[in-house]
């Protein structure tokens, strides 16, 4: 337990700090999203890069870890949407969101450090494979999904999913993260060794990606407010925190190619609080905003406490 905690604490206390240094005002909002900006368009991106140009990846066992965790990711998705709209009666659009909000982890600002931290360099790998297409297919989905909630509340609105599916692909070819999955499996097919200045330039970035995405997310909690919806989130929260890695880890043991150590990175992967792609998918429909940054908030609070008890129990396996 003591060791579990070596690793939880690090994390999230780098988020408290940048948590703090909002508070204090020692540093503003507005330097919080330079940060994260540039943990997303630099840092993540060489981070990606260089280990996807240079890593050592089974097809066999990537196709395994994406069925244990999209899975996973897709009944999540459906029971929360079904919940929020059976149970709470909201309207189609924020079941959605909900089941946005219980299945869209934080991936990059947590997974990568805590999983970096966890596990090593070299597992971390097995991370990136989640993340290479995690964002492509969430986005599109996501979007898919919204959109065609809109024309279900109301006939009114338009769906065009070929117009849907089109935007999404141009705002992921300029996607910063994108660019540098796709940079990194393109030098793979040359097979040219990633070596010397270079190397050590991309090595360099990606190491600050950990701790400054972190630092960047505590700063960042400072937009968000527990509002209304507090059983609503409450629920969400634990379907994320909770019920989500159960499911990963379910599949993941039930495939026998699986490797141990990938399924123990699918679990902690899914463990992570939620996202802020919740929030802005809320926003742009103007709808389940509470919700969405209630999850955000608690999520990140309660995630200190879940993340140990799944690591506790990955360490098990």
């Amino acid at each position: 337990m003591a060791h579990v905690f070596e690793i939880v604490l690090p994390v999230f206390g780098i988020c408290l700090l940048g948590y703090l240094a909002i508070s204090v005002k020692l540093l503003t909002i507005d330097t919080g999203d330079a940060l994260a900006r540039y943990v997303f368009v630099i840092a993540v991106p060489a981070l990606l890069f260089s280990s996807l140009a240079t890593g050592t990846f089974d097809a066999a066992s990537a196709a395994q870890l994406w069925l244990a965790y999209f899975g996973g990711v897709a009944v999540t998705w459906i029971v929360a949407s079904i919940m929020i709209r059976v149970v709470f009666k909201r309207d189609y659009k924020a079941s959605i969101i909900a089941g946005i909000a219980a299945s869209f982890a934080n991936t990059v600002l947590i997974g990568i450090p805590l999983v970096q931290r966890a596990y090593g360099d070299e597992l971390t790998q097995v991370l990136f494979l989640i993340v290479s297409i995690h964002l492509p297919m969430m986005l599109l989905a996501a979007s898919l999904l919204v959109e065609y909630a809109a024309y279900a509340d109301d006939p009114g609105y338009g769906f065009h999913p070929y117009e849907i599916a089109l935007r999404v692909l141009k705002n992921l070819a300029t996607n910063a993260i994108v660019v540098g999955i796709v940079a990194g499996a393109l030098w793979r097919l040359t097979g040219l060794p990633l070596s010397g200045p270079p190397a050590t330039i991309v090595e360099w970035l990606g190491r600050t990606a950990g701790p400054l995405a972190l630092f960047s997310l505590g700063m960042s909690l400072h937009k968000y407010g527990i509002a209304s919806n507090i059983k609503q989130a409450s629920l969400i929260t634990a379907m994320s925190l909770v019920f989500m890695p159960a499911v990963v880890l379910a599949i993941g043991i039930s495939l026998p190619g699986l490797p141990i150590e990938w399924v123990r990175v699918a679990v902690m992967t899914a463990a992570c609080p939620t996202g802020v792609n919740a929030y802005l998918f809320a926003t742009h429909f103007r709808t389940a905003e509470g919700l969405s940054t209630n999850v955000i908030m608690m999520s990140t609070a309660f995630g200190a406490v879940t993340i140990a008890f799944w690591l506790a129990v990955a360490a098990a396996l």
